[in-house]
C-alpha cells in the first residue's frame, strides 16, 4: 500500500503528529512518503519513511514583536503563497498517484478547492481531523462562512479519522452523519528526550531552585486554552508554595497583553514565569521534565499533543473535562479532571498533588504505563492501516 501524507506545517503539534504517525505505518508494512515544507524541524530526525520536502509554505511561527501591523497585505500574500502551493500539491498526488492520501487541519477556501478537484480526479482521500471547526475563529459571518465551507469539504473525504470518540460524535451530530468516521488516539511523544544540561538551562532560564515544585502550562496561547482561569486559580494558591511557568507561542487571537495585566492585578508575578515562545524541540523533553504537575484548563478541545506529552514523560496532569481530554484520563488514577472554567476546582486539584507527593507520583507513573500499553503508535498504525484496507472506499 502507498500512502502520500501532505504535512503543511514546518512546525509544531500538527507536524509531529504526522511524523510519528508516518514512521509506525512505515514499520507496519506501509509504504509512506510525507510531503512536507522544505525547511520542517524533523528533517533532521531519523525517520524510516521518505520525506519529499518540496512545499514552500511560510512559517508557522514568528516573534510576536516581528508580526507585521500590515495584516491585510499579508493575507492577500499568504493566500497567493498557498494558492501556488496547492497547486504543487496537486501536481505531486497527480504524479505519485498513491493509493490514498491523507491530509492534516485544513484551514481556507483554497484548500476546500483543492482537495475536491482530486477527489473528482478519482483519488482516494483520508482527513485526520484534529479540528473539525476553528474554534478561534471570531465573528458570526466568519463562522457560519467557515461551518458551511468544512460541511462541504468532509464530503470529499473517503472517511474521517478523529483523534477522539467525544469529537467524532459531535461531527456526525454537527457535520455528517453518514460519512465514514473512525476514532483513534493520540500516541506517545517519544521525540522529545530529556536532557540533564537542558533542564539545569532551563532552571537558570526561569530562576527556579532545585528543589522548587513547578506548575507547568505548555502549548500554543489561545483563547480556548483557559490561562485566565488557570492564573485565577493560581492567585489563590497560598504564596510560596509553588512556582508558575506559562510557555508556550501566542496565536494572534490570543491577548498576550491581558494575561499580563491579569498577573500584575492578581499580585502573582514575582511567582509566575510567562514565556511566549515557541519552544525548540531540543528543550521540550526537559521542560516537561521539570514540572511537578501540568496544566491543562481548557474550556473547549478535540485532544491534546502536550497532555500526551506529559503522560510520556510520567508527569501528573491536571486537565478539564473537555472534548477528548477525558477519554484518556481516569480521574484520580493516571490524571485529574476538573470542570472547565472552575478555578476553585483547579486550585484544590493543583494543591492537593502538591501536598501528595507520593500520590502524584503514581499518577505519573500510571498515565505512562497508559500511554504506552494502550495508545502506542504501533497500535495506532494497525488501526489506521485496517481502517485504510477494510473501511474506506473510493
Amino acid at each position: 500500500m502507498k500512502v502520500l501524507i501532505v504535512e503543511t506545517d514546518d512546525c509544531g503539534g500538527l507536524l509531529h503528529f504526522s511524523f510519528q504517525l508516518a514512521s509506525s505505518l512505515q514499520m507496519a508494512g506501509v509504504n509512506v512518503t510525507v510531503l512536507a515544507n522544505h525547511n520542517n524541524e524533523l528533517s533532521d530526525i531519523a525517520h524510516p519513511f521518505k520525506i519529499d520536502p518540496s512545499l514552500r509554505f511560510w512559517s508557522r511561527v514568528a516573534s510576536p514583536n516581528q508580526r507585521s501591523k500590515r495584516r491585510f497585505l499579508r493575507k492577500f500574500v499568504r493566500a497567493g503563497i498557498t494558492m501556488r502551493e496547492w497547486i504543487r500539491i496537486i501536481r505531486i498526488v497527480r504524479r505519485e498517484k498513491p493509493d490514498y492520501t491523507i491530509f492534516s487541519l485544513l484551514r481556507n477556501p483554497i484548500e476546500v478547492a483543492a482537495v475536491s478537484y482530486l477527489h473528482w480526479r478519482g483519488h482516494r482521500l483520508i482527513d485526520i481531523c484534529h479540528e473539525f471547526l476553528l474554534r478561534e475563529r471570531h465573528g458570526h459571518l466568519s463562522q457560519l462562512v467557515n461551518a458551511n465551507l468544512m460541511k462541504f469539504l468532509y464530503t470529499r473525504f473517503a472517511c474521517v479519522i478523529f483523534i477522539s470518540e467525544k469529537t467524532m460524535l459531535e461531527f456526525k451530530e454537527s457535520v455528517s452523519s453518514s460519512l465514514p468516521t473512525y476514532a483513534i488516539s493520540h500516541g506517545p511523544e517519544a521525540i522529545f528526550p530529556d536532557n540533564e544540561r537542558e533542564r539545569k538551562n532551563l532552571r537558570q532560564r526561569y530562576g527556579l531552585r532545585e528543589d522548587e515544585p513547578v506548575i507547568l502550562f505548555f502549548g500554543g496561547l489561545r483563547p480556548s486554552k483557559g490561562l485566565d482561569v488557570l492564573v485565577e486559580a493560581f492567585s489563590l494558591v497560598p504564596s510560596g508554595t509553588a512556582r508558575l511557568l506559562i510557555v508556550g507561542y501566542p496565536s494572534q487571537e490570543f491577548k498576550l497583553d491581558e494575561l499580563r495585566e491579569q498577573i500584575e492585578h492578581l499580585g502573582i508575578q514575582q511567582e509566575t514565569n510567562l514565556d511566549p515562545r515557541y519552544v525548540p524541540m531540543s528543550e521540550v523533553g526537559s521542560l516537561v521534565s521539570l514540572a511537578s504537575i501540568l496544566v491543562f484548563p481548557y474550556k473547549t478541545a478535540t485532544a491534546s499533543a502536550a497532555l500526551s506529552l506529559a503522560q510520556t514523560h510520567g508527569r501528573a496532569a491536571i486537565a478539564s473535562d473537555v472534548g477528548g481530554l477525558a477519554e484518556v484520563i481516569q480521574h484520580g488514577v493516571d490524571g485529574w479532571l476538573v470542570p472547565p472554567g472552575d478555578a476553585e476546582a483547579l486550585k484544590d486539584a493543583m494543591l492537593h498533588l502538591l501536598k501528595n507527593s507520593g500520590e502524584r507520583r503514581a499518577i505519573g507513573d500510571a498515565a505512562k504505563e497508559r500511554i504506552e500499553s494502550e495508545r502506542s503508535w504501533d497500535a495506532m498504525a494497525d488501526r489506521v492501516v485496517h481502517i485504510l484496507e477494510n473501511n474506506a472506499v473510493a
